[in-house]
């Protein structure tokens, strides 16, 4: 019973001024909701719900329908529950990859309009279906799907692992010229949801996405990151007359994999040259090592500079390999465009005029790394 008042409690919090007053017991409250669109004419929603019920020890539960709009799916899905569906409580809202690449602006924007669900109502998409996600049998998850998934996207966040995207923003950043909005994605990983990637948005549209292993680069150009592991990956060639040989045991004949604590990172982007689309992007990272593959004799200044300067160049490779991603997808997440319209005739830049621009911009990195303690490296 204890688990009912706490319900209770929650309910009562969030559904003042939301919601008519009815009998809490009447209600299912929706958590999270997914949308999967299965053709031109059906769309698919699946609902997780908290319900509470006296004479049951359930107190979530998942429901989906179909409609030609997502309202006549909710009144299909209701058919399914003994429980009104209210949205107070809604906290994520989950869109199918397909749903996803063709547009989910019409979606967004029913939900901007409807004065009952929060703006802080987060967005992600799932690299399946959303109801494949919602869907997943839930044994090793000890709480509502729903909120599981959005501890994952609240926690990961906090951590600068991955954007926490609410519908406000993404509505914001629609409007925002010289800047497309990102989204997380969720995959499906032994039989539990993980967030995998990052999302590449070209307006509403998914276009492609950024692996995990770029995430903490992505948001090292956005943001001033700290406290986070950054891998990199360097020849080992450089290193050679300083590896320790005794005991000495070979893991990769070319690479050299690093860990080291992420102590802080802060980037600038200038416009250099407008008419030639010239942007210089400096960033500044201060690192604590703490790993690597090999044995090597750190005890020499000259492997310490070494070492920087191989992440710098480890660093510059993959952000231009990120960049010419982006442009090939014609899509500007880090907002290279922003910057350019400050400096456009009386700040006047289009959607489509910066389209046609932003596959031809070059961007020169320019990478400081110090390493501030390199310890007792095994």
């Amino acid at each position: 019973m204890l688990k009912h008042f706490v319900l209770f409690g929650l309910l009562l919090s969030t559904l003042t001024g939301c919601i008519a007053a009815q009998e809490v017991e009447s209600l299912g409250i929706i958590n999270a909701r997914g949308v999967d669109e299965i053709d031109e004419n059906v769309i698919e929603t699946t609902l997780i719900l908290f319900q509470f019920d006296s004479q049951s020890d359930q107190i979530t539960k998942k429901v989906s329908g179909q409609g030609a709009t997502v309202k006549s799916a909710l009144n299909d899905a209701n058919r399914e529950s003994n429980f009104k569906l209210a949205p107070g409580k809604i906290e994520l809202e989950i869109y199918g990859k397909e749903t996803a690449e063709g547009g989910i602006f019409n979606y967004l924007d029913t939900l901007n309009r409807d004065a009952t669900i929060p703006d802080n109502l987060n967005i992600a998409i799932s690299d399946t279906t959303a109801k494949a996600l919602l869907s997943l049998n839930k044994e090793d998850v000890a709480m509502n799907l729903g909120q599981y998934l959005h501890r994952i996207i609240a926690e990961s966040s906090s951590d600068h692992l991955f954007p926490r995207v609410t519908l406000q923003d993404f509505i914001s950043h629609l409007y925002d010229v010289g800047k497309d909005p990102v989204l997380p994605i969720f995959e499906i990983h032994d039989n539990l949801p993980k967030l995998s990637a990052i999302g590449l948005m070209q307006d509403d549209k998914l276009m492609g996405s950024l692996p995990s292993s770029d995430i903490n680069l992505f948001n090292m150009h956005m943001e001033t990151v700290k406290k986070v592991i950054l891998n990199l990956d360097i020849p080992v060639q450089p290193f050679e007359k300083y590896l320790e040989k005794e005991d000495f045991i070979r893991i990769d004949s070319d690479v050299l994999h690093t860990s080291s604590n992420l102590i802080k990172s802060r980037s600038k982007t200038t416009l250099m040259d407008k008419d030639a689309l010239k942007f210089k992007t400096k960033l500044s990272v201060k690192l604590d090592l703490l790993e690597l593959s090999e044995k090597i004799l750190l005890t020499d200044k000259q492997v310490i500079d070494i070492l920087e300067k191989e992440f710098e160049k480890n660093i510059i490779s993959r952000y231009e390999t990120i960049l010419a991603k982006m442009q090939e997808l014609n899509t500007d997440a880090f907002g290279y465009g922003t910057i350019y319209r400050i400096h456009a005739k009386k700040n006047k830049l289009s959607a489509a005029e910066w389209r046609k621009l932003f596959p031809n911009i070059q961007v020169d990195f320019q990478i400081d790394v110090e390493i501030i303690q390199h310890g007792s490296i095994m």
